[in-house]
């Protein structure tokens, strides 16, 4: 397991992005599942995901996400769904580092994620995020998105129903329009 004295912040870590979930993605959801993280409980793990991503820190899995689609999102892919940091590593600086709120190797999933649906005939991908502070903040990850991987990521003015759950209201950053069907699910 990971030692607080190993060097955290250096470019030491590789992305791995799979059709199907690896040994290494479900070690991750486990240990994020079964954590006291405030939202631990969400961490179920999809088995008919695009795409799984795993961050390795110094050889070992760090960072965890999938990109996903339902028929509510009407053709549209969730990239960096069920996105999870090692319990042990929260909080801390590590791999690549952040720039406008956001960890750079989350960028790898990103591009890693779309490559794979892209692949599967796929082209319009959303991310969502929750924000008690409006979406000043998002609109800085979007600018980041947008800077690393080589397109315009957009952001919703007002939060969007993002599940069949009328209370699950979160901004979206998208790279193309698209709209939600709420009759589907």
């Amino acid at each position: 397991m990971f030692k607080r004295t190993e060097l955290l912040f250096e470019n030491n870590t590789q992305t791995v992005t799979n059709f199907f979930p690896t040994d290494d993605v479900k070690y991750l959801f486990r240990m994020i599942n079964e954590s006291d993280h405030k939202r631990s409980k969400n961490y179920t793990l999809f088995e008919d995901a695009y795409a799984y991503s795993v961050t390795y820190l110094n050889q070992e899995p760090a960072l965890c996400s999938l990109a996903w689609e339902r028929p509510l999102y009407n053709g549209a892919i969730r990239v960096t769904t069920r996105y999870g940091v090692r319990p042990d590593l929260v909080g801390l600086n590590f791999g690549k580092g952040t720039e406008n709120f956001m960890r750079i190797d989350v960028i790898d999933h990103i591009t890693q994620q779309m490559d794979i649906c892209k692949k599967l005939g796929c082209d319009a991908f959303f991310i969502s995020q929750e924000s008690k502070l409006g979406n000043r903040r998002i609109k800085c990850v979007a600018s980041t998105l947008s800077k690393y991987t080589n397109q315009y990521w957009n952001v919703t003015e007002e939060r969007v129903q993002v599940t069949p759950n009328k209370s699950d209201m979160q901004f979206l950053i998208f790279n193309q329009k698209f709209s939600f069907d709420y009759t589907s699910e």
